[in-house]
């Protein structure tokens, strides 16, 4: 169950600032500039072009190397356990870049609708996160065991499927 608080673009300047624990998770689109996040013992650099995402209860510092711009959006998840920050860096970044602009959009403008806009929005941003994070994956896979890969997931409760028919 997920629930959409808000979205609009952040903008600041060089310099290191404390963002205190919120009862919302976050995920951002950066346009421009490179940060490194501080949780604790753990740090994550977040570059150009990243997604990034705070968990809910989550409190960090963040230094930016030069001034920042930023569309986040704030959510709540029932249930949800996430307790990291994670930066995806995308392979085809224009494609998120366009969803996060239109997600703020809707959410300034406030269409009739605007609501179902925001949650179809949000869910084309998770869309474009597995199907990008499975390109990846893929790349990384010879062909000839992808193809193997593929038949398996496909025919693996047919009783036809032999060790050698994968082969």
């Amino acid at each position: 169950n997920i629930k959409i608080d808000s979205a609009f673009p952040i903008s600041w300047k060089k310099g290191t600032a404390y963002a205190s624990s919120r009862k919302y998770d976050a995920i951002s689109f950066r346009l421009n500039g490179n940060a490194l996040y501080r949780h604790g013992e753990r740090e994550y650099i977040a570059k150009k072009n990243d997604l990034l995402f705070i968990p809910a209860n989550y409190d960090y510092s963040i230094t930016a190397n030069k001034d920042e711009d930023v569309l986040v959006v704030h959510f709540y998840i029932e249930g949800s356990d996430f307790d990291e920050i994670n930066v995806f860096t995308p392979q085809n970044p224009d494609v998120f870049e366009r969803i996060f602009q239109d997600i703020c959009k809707v959410w300034r403008t406030k269409p009739i609708g605007y609501k179902y806009k925001m949650y179809s929005l949000f869910y084309k941003i998770l869309a474009q996160l597995e199907i990008q994070e499975e390109q990846k994956n893929a790349v990384l896979k010879p062909k000839k065991l992808q193809m193997a890969l593929d038949y398996l997931h496909e025919n693996f409760d047919s009783p036809q499927t032999t060790i050698q028919a994968v082969a």
